[in-house]
């Protein structure tokens, strides 16, 4: 009876730990899909902020809007530009709670786009007030010149966004033992 306590043990240990390193592997690929899933739906939505700023001449634009704000002085019928509100970050918010799947070199990057985004949807929130609109023409003007600006800051770092996810893409996945892995491989 011993004899068959032995090779069964043995049996089960090697089982058991066939079973252990198949749901290890199993879960890095779950991981890295996801990981690389994540990458390209925020690589999709940066890219379209960026070829929307892109498109318009935000130098342009915005000194046009702050000649006409100072033009039109203050008081009654003074000119207050409308700033629509602005979503572009669904992508961004619904992946949140997975922001530590990606990568070290991406997670900087995004996140401080995001909240360059999150401050320019913060300013427009407080240019649509009331407040805004009572204030004399300069400062409206300088205000307006301060959201210009934020966005051609987000624009530059929507970029390099973009490049950070884009190097992540396009780096080659490490295998668990290769030859670049280290020493097991000499």
């Amino acid at each position: 009876m011993q004899a068959w306590l032995g090779p069964a043990v043995v049996a089960a240990v090697v089982a058991a730990l066939f079973s252990v390193l198949r749901e290890v592997l199993l879960d890095r690929r779950s991981r890295s899909r996801r990981e690389r899933d994540l990458q390209i739906a925020l690589a999709a939505e940066i890219r379209a902020h960026v070829a929307a700023l892109e498109r318009d001449d935000l130098e342009a634009y915005g000194e046009a809007m702050t000649a006409r704000i100072l033009e039109a002085g203050d008081g009654p019928g003074a000119f207050t530009p409308f700033i629509p509100s602005e979503r572009n970050d669904t992508v961004f918010a619904a992946v949140l709670p997975e922001v530590q799947v990606l990568p070290e070199g991406v997670i900087d990057g995004v996140v401080v786009y995001y909240q360059q985004l999150a401050a320019i949807s913060a300013l427009i929130e407080d240019m649509r007030g009331a407040r805004y609109a009572e204030l004399p023409a300069a400062r409206r003007a300088d205000v307006y010149a301060s959201y210009v600006s934020m966005k051609r800051e987000a624009l530059r770092l929507g970029r390099l966004a973009l490049d950070d996810l884009a190097a992540s893409l396009a780096a080659p996945r490490r295998r668990l033992s290769s030859r670049a892995s280290g020493r097991s491989g000499r």
